[in-house]
């Protein structure tokens, strides 16, 4: 698992694949994006929405994973809030000098009902303000965010019923050079405005039932919604603005949800649910040439996304676990999905076995066909008949993505409270758009972002597949470590007869943290830690110089698509906190210097159009010392 190519992204990119597969799932309801800086057609963004001060026992699954989960390719985010303390009440105060974190619980009616509620806010804009940018040049960032949790539990303490929510706005801005004569008409950035306006709310209730046979009944329902705004311009030298982007992405849901599981003896188990989502969309996005505005008029402008509607997503699935002995464990069960916007569907196998070697010892095999449906803006891109004036979907009936999981694992719990864990990974994707041109090299996973802005065929496909390793130290004796590690392959074919590489095909990528506690006499306490990452750089394509110096942008040589590498990405990040303990009061002082060597990685390539080359990007932060201080009470 590595990060998207950009420090200020929270893309995760799972084994080769797009972050577009990963699936976040809130309290047994699936959600879209819930990132501040969303963008549209994709799962990250720049940080969650999710404070860590509301977030109770949340797993994240990779490949082949159980037939609970659909709609996702790569990955599941499943994420739980926690119960507030039903005895007593609790504040807790952290300030930073990226943003201000205060969350405070407690009982409604003693230890029969609780609240929890956390609220963020970015400081970034003030600093921005005074001319201090952290996560780019001329880039301002602000954002904020509620969450909570109300839970009530019934007199026989069998039944809980929880009201939660979240709520985030945000803001970005990318700013021109501000004196017109000082900006480089060869550099974008010096002479346009970008302004990315992201907002999302949750808002649901859940009732659970354990009954006495030890099955239980959880039900949930749930309104959200996310709308993405992005506006672009280009000034010129008298700061004369042109619109060349302007995108709004409008998404509302209700949700509904009910998963019920049953022992059906000692030995055998079986859970199954059913989901639907209501949607309701507004989809819109227009362009124009990104170039100077002294020689483009209205006629350049390209409209292609234009939708309104509603559509229904519809989800079920069971599965069963059987123990066969106390060393053999089977878990076999289907998902079904469907999208009646096109009236697609999907019956997807799951299956996994375990099987414990020794006490220490264990291995599985695991397999799953999964499918996912395209960011729905997908559906409405948008192509205009010069003849009528009328407006036409080509891609309305692409299928779902499919991708089928091969994944074989062994786990050795070693002593001094190790673990090793190897998964060796086969992954076979397909119905991936990609144009009808046996020479275009377009791919729809190749992006982390967006959707098929072209009338295209579900003909592309792909392969991934590598080995992860892990070795873990958990928390004793005061001292805590994880090393991972991954070497990996990941290509893909398209309706031509080549295949290339994916852009995150970097071939290796490693992780190592490590930790140490020291506790004195008066209770408080010392924590030292520190993060490597080291991983293969992403694939590019090389510059056609010919083609590129005739269009005055970048062309890249299609012959020779993705075979370029960036250098290597490294960085060491590192941490030391003090923790202390009073009577009525506690709380730490800490110090993170993120990019601790102040090394500047390579993340990417530009053009440069006036020598027509192409150069490194060093798009990595620089040194960032972050001073924080927290307070419970």
């Amino acid at each position: 698992m590595q990060r998207g190519s950009d420090e200020d992204e929270n893309d995760i990119i799972v084994r080769g694949n797009s972050s577009s597969g990963i699936l976040w799932r809130v309290e047994g309801i699936d959600v879209p994006n819930p990132n501040h800086f969303a963008r549209p057609g994709s799962s990250g963004g720049g940080i969650t929405l999710f404070s860590a001060q509301v977030l109770g026992r949340s797993d994240f699954s990779t490949g082949a994973f159980a037939a609970e989960y659909g709609n996702a390719l790569s990955g599941v985010f499943d994420m739980r809030f926690r119960k507030g303390n039903m005895s007593e009440r609790e504040y807790r105060t952290r300030l930073s000098v990226i943003g201000l974190d205060f969350a405070t619980e407690g009982p409604i009616r003693r230890e029969r009902s609780s609240y929890l509620v956390n609220y963020r806010y970015s400081t970034l804009g003030i600093l921005n303000n005074l001319g201090f940018y952290l996560v780019g040049e001329r880039v301002i960032n602000d954002f904020q965010d509620l969450s909570f949790n109300l839970a009530f539990d019934s007199p026989d303490r069998r039944s809980q019923w929880t009201i939660f929510g979240v709520g985030g706005k945000s803001l970005e801005e990318y700013e021109p050079v501000k004196n017109p004569a000082d900006r480089d008409p060869s550099i974008f950035n010096h002479w346009e405005q970008r302004v990315r306006n992201a907002q999302t709310g949750i808002l649901g209730a859940t009732w659970t039932r354990a009954m006495e046979s030890g099955a239980w009944l959880k039900a949930v329902i749930a309104l959200n919604g996310s709308q993405i705004d992005n506006q672009s311009d280009t000034l010129n030298l008298i700061d004369t603005r042109y619109r060349y982007e302007d995108e709004n992405f409008t998404d509302q849901r209700l949700s509904i949800a009910c998963h019920y599981f049953h022992p059906l003896g000692a030995r055998t188990s079986l859970k199954s649910g059913l989901m639907a989502h209501q949607v309701f969309l507004q989809f819109f996005k227009e362009t124009a040439p990104r170039r100077s505005t002294s020689n483009i008029q209205d006629n350049f402008r390209v409209l292609s996304v234009k939708g309104e509607g509603n559509t229904q997503t519809v989800q079920a699935y069971t599965q069963l676990s059987h123990e066969f002995s106390p060393k053999l464990t089977l878990n076999a069960g289907l998902h079904f999905l469907t999208l009646l916007l096109n009236k697609t569907a999907s019956i997807e196998p799951r299956a996994s076995m375990r099987y414990a070697l020794t006490n220490r010892q264990t291995i599985g095999l695991a397999y799953g066909l999964h499918s996912r449906v395209l960011p729905l803006a997908s559906y409405f891109y948008t192509q205009v008949d010069s003849s009528t004036g009328q407006l036409l979907f080509p891609n309305r009936n692409l299928p779902l993505l499919k991708t089928q999981h091969w994944v074989a694992s062994y786990q050795w719990n070693l002593p001094k409270q190790l673990r090793f864990t190897a998964e060796v990974y086969f992954q076979k994707i397909g119905k991936v758009p990609v144009s009808p041109d046996p020479s275009s090299a377009y791919y729809y996973l190749n992006v982390q972002t967006g959707f098929p802005e072209l009338a295209a065929v579900a003909k592309g496909s792909g392969e991934n597949y590598g080995i992860d390793i892990a070795l873990e130290k958990v928390f004793t004796s005061r001292v805590y470590f994880l090393f991972t590690g991954s070497l990996m392959s990941a290509t893909y074919q398209t309706t031509g007869s080549r295949v290339y590489n994916s852009p995150f095909n970097s071939r290796f990528t490693s992780a190592f943290t490590l930790g140490r506690e020291f506790i004195f006499k008066n209770g408080a306490g010392l924590q030292i830690g520190g993060r490597a990452i080291w991983t293969g750089g992403g694939r590019y394509t090389p510059l056609d110089v010919a083609a590129s110096a005739q269009a005055g942008t970048y062309v890249g040589d299609a012959s020779r698509t993705n075979e370029s590498q960036l250098p290597d990405y490294f960085r060491i990040d590192s941490r030391i906190l003090y923790r202390f303990n009073k009577k009525r009061v506690a709380g730490s002082v800490s110090l993170d210097l993120q990019n601790t060597t102040n090394r500047r990685s390579v993340t990417s390539v530009g053009y440069d159009a006036t020598g027509n080359q192409l150069y490194f990007r060093k798009d990595s932060n620089e040194l960032l010392p972050v001073l924080g201080f927290q307070l419970d009470f």
